[in-house]
């Protein structure tokens, strides 16, 4: 269990994981080196990495959508490989509501779509097609809007 400390600290970097430990220190009113020991122990307990979330519109990816595939057995490596090194995929899970994969993919727009919807199809493979309309909240969990004010503790068992 996290304690308030530990979810403030991730809080401040879920926000803005270029900030200066010298300023979360500051905000926090927390000694930098205590910051500094706190951010090394997280990195190596649960911070898969440290990152940059793109804005796909402009770089010119329009269409994207979640893509549900459910292929039959023999061909599930075969499309799994495939999927992996595919370059319009963003996020691949294996998932188990009756589909295999779910695919987040970014396009160009609904040709490049439809190209990619046709090659996974043409490998025996049936999709469930969810294009986006409007992104209304990622990457948003422990940015501070749903502790805020809260017993941290209670909300994560929650």
């Amino acid at each position: 269990m996290l304690k308030n400390n530990d979810i403030r600290l991730i809080t401040h970097l879920r926000n803005n994981s270029r900030k200066k430990i010298t300023r979360i220190a500051r905000e926090e009113r927390i000694p930098a080196t205590t910051i500094y020991d706190k951010l090394r122990a997280h990195e190596k307990n649960f911070v898969k990495k440290h990152t940059t979330l793109l804005d796909f519109q402009k770089l010119g990816l329009n269409a994207k959508a979640h893509i549900a595939i459910r292929v039959d057995r023999p061909s599930r490596e075969d499309l799994r490989k495939y999927l992996l090194e595919h370059p319009n995929i963003n996020s691949l899970y294996q998932v188990n509501t009756g589909h295999d994969f779910l695919a987040e993919c970014v396009f160009k727009d609904a040709m490049q779509q439809r190209e990619f919807i046709e090659a996974v199809e043409a490998q025996n493979a049936e999709l469930t097609i969810y294009n986006e309309i409007q992104e209304l909240r990622k990457e948003d969990f422990l940015k501070g809007r749903a502790f805020k004010g809260a017993d941290v503790r209670w909300q994560m068992t929650r």
